[in-house]
């Protein structure tokens, strides 16, 4: 009898590790985790003329492995805008660079077609659906804002992020 009671337990408690071990390896091999995500935050939600640049740089080994690249806008409220143009520039220390511009329309519309309130909310726009690094370099990532020589008011913060792209088989 006890041999039997040692059997049901081992069985279960084999069951029990072998689904824990891929549950915990389902969860840590995320491929939507960010490769690089990076802010930068504008005291008093002001986005000033002079400053209207950011530089972020990241070492990226090459692979085949194509990737999403998204800039985020955190905005306090609804810029005073009709459009606001963004130009994403990548530069290797290799001599490669692509320049690509994006924009964000306002008032911001939902996909209903409703104006959404004016009030807090976080813009995501796709800069790249599929970009290679080929190379390994140290790449650099300028986001130059292309409207308006004054300060913008109603800007949190700008994020530049890159995430493998979720490739289905």
């Amino acid at each position: 009898m006890k041999k039997n009671n040692y059997k049901q337990f081992f069985s279960r408690f084999s069951y029990l590790l072998i689904v824990s071990v891929i549950l915990i390896s389902s969860f840590s091999c995320n491929r939507t985790k960010p490769f690089f995500e990076e802010s930068v935050e504008f005291t008093n939600s002001n986005w000033d003329f002079e400053n209207r640049m950011l530089t972020f740089e990241k070492q990226i080994e090459g692979s085949e492995t194509p990737y999403q690249i998204f800039v985020d806008l955190d905005l306090e409220r609804d810029l005073d805008l009709d459009q606001f143009p963004l130009t994403l520039s990548i530069y290797s220390d290799q001599g490669e660079e692509t320049h690509k511009e994006v924009v964000y329309f306002f008032p911001v519309v939902s996909d209903d077609g409703v104006s959404s309130p004016n009030t807090p909310k976080i813009l995501t726009k796709e800069v790249y659906s599929e970009k290679y690094f080929n190379n390994s370099a140290k790449y650099t990532f300028k986001i130059l804002r292309k409207s308006s020589k004054y300060d913008l008011l109603g800007i949190k913060a700008v994020k530049l992020r890159i995430v493998p792209k979720n490739i289905k088989s």
